[in-house]
Order: C-alpha cells, then structure tokens, then sequence
C-alpha cells in the first residue's frame, strides 16, 4: 500500500514502482491511493517536470510547497497498464485509487 504517491515527482514515479514491485512475493499485489483538498484551498501551479505544487499555509503563517499531483482514470490506465494487470481503478474530485498485479511475479 502506498497513500503518498501523489507527493512523488513524476520523474521518479518509473524508479519508485519498481522498487515496491521488486519487493513483492508471488502473487503480490500493489495499491496506490490518495483523498486530496479541494483545488480551491491551495495555490496551485505545475513546474517544467509536469507536477502539480501545491502551496500550504502553516499555523505560524509561513508556508511551503508540496508536489501534489492529481491522477485520473485515464492517467492511472496510461501509468499502470504498462507494469501489470490492472485489478481495479478509480478517480473522482477528492479521491483516487488503483489496485495492480505487478507482471512477472507469477
């Protein structure tokens, strides 16, 4: 399972599934998922890597910028479908999630 997937750059999102796929007995089985906030409570931006930033506010009024990329059914299938068997996908406003059997974990 991995719920901060969002937070990762693209550019290192090849080398990280490959990591978590290496990991796995046969069989296995790898889940992504994130909830996110509602666009409108963040500066939003995308830098020349295509990820999404996001700026957040703390409580002492600074603030800081996070990767938060956003995914969609269509995205998912273009990521995924090339690493394996995609068991389930889903997308909606706040929310998205996909469930994949790695290939050649037999």
């Amino acid at each position: 399972m991995l719920a901060f997937f969002h937070v990762v750059p693209a550019a290192l999102h090849e080398t990280l599934l490959a990591s978590i796929e290496a990991r796995l007995d046969a069989g296995g089985i790898v889940w992504l998922g994130a909830n996110h906030m509602a666009p409108t409570n963040h500066t939003l931006r995308s830098d020349d890597g295509g990820d999404r930033n996001c700026r957040r506010p703390l409580a002492d009024g600074t603030q800081f910028d996070i990767v938060s990329n956003e995914f969609t059914v269509d995205s998912l299938h273009a990521l995924i479908g090339v690493r394996g068997s995609l068991l389930e996908c889903r997308a909606g406003d706040y929310f998205w999630w996909v469930c994949y059997a790695p290939r050649g974990l037999g």
